[in-house]
C-alpha cells in the first residue's frame, strides 16, 4: 500500500515569533515514492485534484505544488513515459475527482496522459511553449479558474501582496 512510510519522526522548532513549528523527514527509495509518502501522509482518503508533474524535470513541479494545495489536493510525479507502479497505487487510492498534468508532450508523454486519463476520465494537461508560459496557465487554472486554453483575463485575488521567486533571491511586492 502506498504511504506506508509515513514521516520518520519530527523536529519541534522554536522561532522567533514563539510558534513551534514541526519539520518532518520522509524517506523513500526514489523521489516517486518520497512523493507519495508525503502525500498520503498529509492528504485526506480521497482528494479533490491531483496535480500531476514530472519527476524528472522539477519546474513544473514547483508550479504545480502550491496548485495542487490550494483547494486540497496532491501533487505526484511521473516519469516522461511511464507512471511508477507506486504512483498508480496511490492515484487509486485517492480517488481524485479530476486529474491535472502540468507540462506538455514533452515533459509528460502522450501515452502517460492517456493512462491517466483512463484511471480518471476528468483529466486535463496545462502546457505551454515554456515553463514560465506552463507556470502561468497553471496559476491562471488553480486560482483563477480559467479552463485551459482559455483567453486570460486578470484574475482577483484575495491578497495585494506579490511575491517574486528568482534563482538567488525572492522579493516581496505590496
Amino acid at each position: 500500500m502506498p504511504g506506508e512510510a509515513p514521516a520518520t519522526g519530527a523536529t519541534e522548532l522554536l522561532k522567533s515569533d514563539g510558534k513551534t513549528y514541526k519539520v518532518y523527514q520522509y524517506e523513500g527509495a526514489d523521489r516517486y515514492e518520497v512523493a507519495v509518502n508525503v502525500t498520503m501522509d498529509s492528504v485526506g482518503d480521497v482528494v479533490p485534484v491531483l496535480y500531476i508533474a514530472s519527476g524528472e524535470n522539477y519546474p513544473d513541479a514547483l508550479s504545480a505544488g502550491p496548485a495542487a494545495a490550494h483547494p486540497g489536493g496532491a501533487l505526484l510525479l511521473v516519469s516522461r513515459d511511464s507512471i511508477p507502479e507506486i504512483t498508480r497505487q496511490a492515484i487509486v487510492a485517492l480517488q481524485p475527482q479530476r486529474i491535472v498534468v502540468v507540462g506538455g508532450v514533452n515533459t509528460v508523454s502522450a501515452g502517460v496522459y492517456n493512462q491517466l486519463a483512463t484511471l480518471q476520465p476528468a483529466t486535463v494537461r496545462l502546457a505551454g511553449a515554456d515553463r514560465y508560459e506552463v507556470s502561468r496557465n497553471v496559476v491562471d487554472y488553480a486560482f483563477c479558474d480559467i479552463a485551459p486554453g482559455a483567453e486570460a483575463t486578470t484574475c482577483a485575488g484575495d491578497s495585494d501582496d506579490i511575491f517574486l521567486a528568482t534563482g538567488s533571491i525572492g522579493f516581496a511586492v505590496r
